[in-house]
């Protein structure tokens, strides 16, 4: 989406209708004072810029980045550039993951500072773990203590959170990024593409090939808030301890 004006870019972010602007600070004339507001003004926004190769650009990013400017990306972007889709699906990624774990914040109160720091950061660094270990590692416990802490938060197990994490990056690196799905599986830590589709389906009910395909974001949102609000299933729950005790 294209915002008219500088005003209009500003009311977007600050009615949270997005999570990030691409600006360019020269576009028209010298508006680095207005990008400088943009950029203070929305600390929880993600803004790039993308300019050209000029002087004048030059010295408006200079400003720029002392203030939060996230990054800068020089006209043209090369198709496919790899910094630039990490970006992009960052933006995408962070703003999915908030959307969830903002519905089940009473939840992560439940538990200790040290696991919900770690559970923070999984949803938006999912390429980070691979096992409850990882998870368990992050937050400086065991993974029996691990395990209990998210049983009694009700939020299941690792393995449940780590890929519906994974699922949520996955879908907006393919959607939203342009991404391929390999270099998705990839980038995810996934050995192979069985794995990867097996969680997308699970999580967001629809085939890792189907993802560049128009969805409702707000029902796939919803679709994993429920899943994370499911009452205790006590059968899953004498596996959860069958595993903890394995730990020991």
């Amino acid at each position: 989406m294209f915002a008219d004006s500088w005003s209009e870019l500003h009311k977007l972010l600050r009615a949270d209708a997005f999570a990030g602007a691409l600006i360019d600070p020269q576009a028209g004339g010298d508006h680095t004072a207005s990008a400088l507001q943009i950029v203070r003004q929305n600390p929880g926004a993600h803004v790039f810029a993308y300019v050209a190769p000029t002087p004048e650009s030059l010295l408006s990013i200079l400003t720029l980045s002392k203030h939060g400017l996230e990054d800068v990306f020089v006209h043209p972007v090369r198709l496919g550039d790899k910094r630039f889709v990490n970006a992009m699906e960052k933006v995408s990624g962070d703003r999915m993951a908030s959307d969830v774990l903002g519905a089940v914040d009473g939840k992560l109160r439940v538990l200790d500072f040290g696991v919900m720091a770690a559970v923070l950061d999984l949803f938006h660094r999912p390429y980070r773990y691979q096992t409850a270990a990882d998870l368990a590692s992050q937050a400086g416990i065991s993974v029996r203590c691990l395990y209990r802490a998210l049983r009694e938060a009700e939020f299941g197990t690792p393995r449940k959170l780590i890929t519906m994490a994974k699922a949520i990056h996955g879908y907006c690196y393919v959607y939203a990024a342009g991404a391929q799905v390999r270099e998705v599986r990839d980038k995810l830590g996934y050995g192979s593409s069985k794995a990867f589709s097996a969680h997308i389906l699970e999580h967001l009910g629809i085939r890792a090939s189907r993802l560049r395909r128009r969805m409702d974001r707000e029902e796939l949102v919803l679709r994993l808030i429920e899943d994370l609000n499911k009452p205790r299933d006590l059968r899953r729950e004498l596996r959860v301890r069958r595993l903890s005790a394995r730990d020991r």
